[in-house]
């Protein structure tokens, strides 16, 4: 029988609005800076109502008619950084020399982002996705296959170099890092990887990674209820997982990792797992649909990491981390940021749901 603490936080007692306020209000204090692949996220809008059959191919073209640009990945956590209204937030990633790296370089100055971080590369690609989503009548859309532009080489050791000096830097310029790995051949190598690992020992650092959670050492790891369960080698279908098998899986990651397993489960709201010891379960209501899941995990962690650094409690900050995934679920679209004044009209929704 393992000896867990579970702790669940159901209803509103433990966080009332005023201490919901006196967190938000120290977030002009904290100093949050991402480190890792960031890309630009590009909307095509075409409105088919306009389209004619073309006379030189068999085909219907897409007359875009709306063209919205916004950072991803990474890039996007340091969006939803700025939305909250830190002090600073700063930027460490690899951009190609392309239109797409200086629309990402535009973007982040357009929102006051540090971005003396980021390194300009030749031969390597900006990242980006690209989104053609069409319109027919009334409100009737649907998304095309996604274009995609990432490297298909991995960094060359001057460039890996030149991210292990820029990491070294920044620890020591912001008071806490989120880590954004995603991509195949992105900027978190083995050699980066371990220097975080070494870094964790004295700063805080959370990391949000798709296929090398299991890998990170001494630093929060959040992975949601599917990326637990592959990083420990379970047989379960996610579908199939229930909240005591992702304790479970969070337990053996938590002992591999030598650090706490921050899990996002859904409907379930999210599982606080430290070794053996202690679990926390910060329960939530889901968004009534309609919901676009896209940016919800970035919006978790940027929110988490903030609180904590604001001064809340574990639970606390997973609290208001889940408030913020609540807020960008709604915005259909697009990878969105949650505000400090979003964070509180949602607390007020969610408050009277669970009163319901």
């Amino acid at each position: 029988m393992l000896d867990v603490e579970s702790i669940i936080y159901e209803k509103f007692g433990f966080l009332s609005r005023s201490r919901l306020e006196e967190i938000l209000g120290r977030f002009d204090e904290v100093t949050m800076a991402v480190v890792g692949d960031g890309s630009l996220d590009v909307y095509w809008e075409a409105d088919m109502t306009r389209s004619q059959l073309s006379r030189e191919t068999p085909h219907f073209p897409l007359p875009i008619v709306k063209e919205r640009l916004s950072l991803g990945a990474g890039a996007n956590v340091v969006a939803n950084l700025a939305a909250l209204g830190l002090k600073r937030v700063g930027f460490l990633t690899v951009i190609g020399q392309d239109w797409r790296g200086q629309e990402l370089k535009r973007l982040l100055a357009q929102q006051g982002i540090d971005g003396s971080f980021v390194l300009e590369v030749e031969g390597r690609v900006t990242p980006a996705y690209c989104k053609p989503i069409r319109h027919g009548y009334g409100d009737i859309w649907y998304e095309d296959p996604r274009l995609d532009f990432e490297s298909t080489a991995s960094l060359d050791s001057a460039t890996e170099k030149m991210v292990a000096e820029g990491l070294r830097g920044i620890a020591e310029t912001y008071q806490g890092l989120i880590v954004a790995d995603q991509l195949k051949n992105g900027i978190i190598t083995d050699d980066i990887r371990g220097e975080l690992s070494r870094l964790g020992r004295e700063h805080a650092i959370a990391v949000d990674s798709r296929e090398r959670i299991h890998l990170f050492r001494n630093v929060i790891i959040k992975p949601n209820h599917v990326e637990v369960l592959q990083a420990v080698g379970s047989d379960l279908k996610p579908e199939e997982a229930d909240k005591d098998d992702l304790i479970s899986a969070g337990i053996k990651l938590s002992q591999i990792s030598s650090g706490p397993v921050l899990i996002t489960a859904g409907e379930l709201g999210a599982l606080w797992v430290e070794g053996e010891h202690r679990v926390l379960e910060v329960a939530t209501k889901p968004a009534a649909p309609p919901i676009d899941p896209v940016g919800a995990g970035d919006s978790f962690i940027a929110a988490f990491m903030a609180s904590r650094l604001a001064g809340a409690r574990t639970e606390e900050a997973m609290f208001i981390a889940n408030l913020a995934a609540r807020v960008v679920v709604k915005k259909l679209k697009i990878t969105g940021t949650a505000s400090q004044g979003e964070l509180l009209e949602e607390y007020l929704q969610v408050s009277r749901e669970f009163a319901s």
